[in-house]
């Protein structure tokens, strides 16, 4: 079971890795990360792993 979840934070973490890479190489097109932050009151990050929750059930 650790082993199913270590993969799946991993999974979460690349993830996460490419949104940012995705994120700051679009800066001036803002829309999307303005959304996620003002729709959750949380810091990017939470909100993301929010998004990515759904494939990995052990989060919720």
């Amino acid at each position: 079971v650790l082993q199913k979840q270590q993969e799946l934070l991993t999974r979460q973490l690349d993830l996460l890795r490419e949104q940012q890479k995705l994120a700051s190489s679009k800066t001036e097109n803002t829309d999307d990360g303005v959304s996620k932050q003002s729709n959750k009151g949380k810091s990017p990050l939470a909100s993301e792993a929010d998004d990515v929750a759904p494939t990995s059930s052990f989060q919720r």
